[in-house]
């Protein structure tokens, strides 16, 4: 009989060899000592947070590496954060983009702790990245942005945020492409004002948004205020707000104006530095609204960078004046470098468009100045009367007429403001009630029925208008999968989290409804 010798391979895989016939006999039961969490071997420790660890190990049934996130035992012992955790365990499982690192399992140890099985990323986090490559051009910075705002598209159309996006939480892939890590783990172990059972704000201080650092509740805004923070970063190579320490930090993110990128790295062109500064507006109702706003603004950040930089001489390539190294030219870019097909001709060798001819410019002005000036002539030239005394023109007579009758504009009463928040406050529930009946025709027919839908999926599905889905003040209203599902108005000051919110449950429970403002309290306010 053979001689079988043990082979353990640098994965983790325990294998024996047979030297006869030149084969491996398959996986066999690890070796003693090996630490295991149910059937996975667990190979080194790859990271850790404040809620758990992160480890790197090989699923025994299947021999491929996976990445598992075992939360500590006293997050454990808390039933509303396990509550919290299996219900965004099961959100983040259904998110399936390239973007965005899959979640496989929600699983359990001996201990009875649960713990997600994800895909393993075999990268290095943007930091770090970053770091090993300060030569990158800023079309391949655009394009690294621009892949995380497609990733976190496809989670807010399925009504998940984020709201932890850094560069730690970003992998680069060899090929160059980009993955999300830590999908919903944040939002699911602590409650709906986003503070933790010890008063801790949820989310990195350098990178959190200002509603997060007030504790106020957030939205898919907010992920865009933290990926702002982090592509002001890459292009600057330094935070957008610092301080001594994290309360120091966040009270910047909230109160301190925003150093514009190009004043802290002079070579930041026009459109980045203004793409960035609109991502970081502190009012989120200034920030980009939706995703396909700025998915649509870094693609054509990265098609004007991608023209320039392949028309410069190589000395002037990239963003921080380093030396290129071989991969800059673009047929030697990573696959991701040029994602989804944008770039289909070599854009150097295009013509410039000839420049407009100063001449033409200046004859087409001067006969536009003579035309107004001609037209102003005939409406205010003064007519004669019968007696041949000069008169004003008709034009110049109804203008003086119109400046005789000006008055100062009235001010409305307290009556009619109240009359007029009343109509509103009906307005917003009308529509918050359409929006439920919405939402159940939407389950009735969706592919998967209970699924939330959001507002522009109402929309784009035909099944409500702009106007149905708009409060009695003109904003979108929003629906989120917290407490269960809910319905909202932000009401009059357009700031969640204040008394003035109107909150539906999805099912149609009211849980929140102002009054209408009534003349006497009009009156105090004023």
């Amino acid at each position: 009989m053979a001689a079988m010798f043990t082979v353990i391979e640098e994965r983790g895989i325990v294998n024996e060899f047979d030297p006869e016939l030149g084969t491996l006999k398959g996986p066999t039961a690890p070796p003693p000592g090996a630490r295991m969490i149910g059937r996975y071997r667990i190979i080194k420790q790859i990271g850790r947070g404040g809620m758990g660890e992160v480890l790197k190990a090989v699923d025994t049934a299947t021999d491929l590496p996976v990445a598992i996130k075992l939360i500590d035992a006293e997050v454990a012992r808390d039933p509303d954060a396990l509550r919290r955790f299996e219900r965004e365990a099961k959100s983040a499982m259904a998110l399936d983009h390239p973007r965005i690192a899959q979640i496989f399992a929600q699983e359990k140890d001996a201990s009875g702790r649960p713990f997600l099985v994800m895909e393993y990323v075999d990268g290095e986090p943007l930091d770090r990245f970053i770091k090993n490559n300060p030569e990158a051009p800023f079309s391949q910075l655009v394009d690294i942005v621009l892949q995380v705002a497609q990733g976190l598209d496809a989670a807010h159309r399925r009504s998940i945020i984020h709201r932890d996006i850094k560069p730690s939480n970003i992998l680069i892939t060899p090929a160059g492409g980009v993955k999300i890590i830590d999908f919903g783990l944040a939002k699911s172990l602590w409650d709906e004002s986003s503070i933790t059972a010890t008063d801790m704000v949820v989310g990195t201080p350098r990178y959190i948004s200002p509603e997060q650092g007030m504790g106020r509740g957030v939205d898919h805004r907010s992920d865009i205020y933290s990926l702002g923070a982090t592509f002001y970063e890459l292009v600057t190579r330094q935070s957008p707000f610092d301080g001594d320490t994290p309360l120091a930090i966040m009270m910047k993110h909230i109160n301190s104006p925003l150093t514009p990128p190009y004043m802290i790295n002079p070579k930041v062109p026009a459109d980045i530095n203004h793409i960035i500064c609109k991502m970081m507006a502190k009012d989120p109702s200034e920030r980009y609204q939706d995703y396909d706003q700025l998915i649509s603004e870094l693609e054509q950040a990265k098609l004007h960078r991608l023209a320039k930089e392949q028309r410069l001489p190589d000395t002037e390539l990239f963003a921080l004046g380093e030396t290129p190294p071989a991969m800059a030219s673009p047929e030697g870019a990573p696959r991701s470098y040029l994602t989804e097909g944008l770039i289909n001709v070599r854009i150097k060798d295009l013509p410039d468009p000839p420049p407009p001819s100063r001449t033409k410019l200046i004859v087409l002005s001067v006969v536009g100045a003579l035309f107004v000036a001609t037209a102003i002539y005939a409406f205010m030239r003064p007519s004669q009367d019968e007696a041949g005394n000069r008169q004003p023109s008709p034009l110049a007579r109804g203008i003086l007429a119109l400046l005789g009758r000006i008055e100062p504009p009235k001010e409305p009463t307290a009556e009619e403001i109240a009359a007029e928040d009343a109509e509103r406050v009906a307005t917003t529930k009308t529509h918050i009630e359409l929006t439920l009946n919405k939402i159940l025709d939407y389950q009735r027919t969706a592919d998967r029925p209970g699924r939330l839908p959001t507002i522009k999926d109402l929309r784009r599905l035909g099944l409500a208008t702009e106007e149905e889905t708009r409060d009695g003040w003109g904003n979108d209203l929003i629906i989120t999968t917290a407490g269960g599902g809910l319905v909202k108005s932000l009401g009059r000051d357009g700031i969640e989290g204040t008394g003035d919110d109107f909150i539906f449950s999805a099912s149609g429970t009211p849980h929140q409804v102002p009054h209408a403002l009534t003349p006497e309290e009009i009156e105090v306010r004023k």
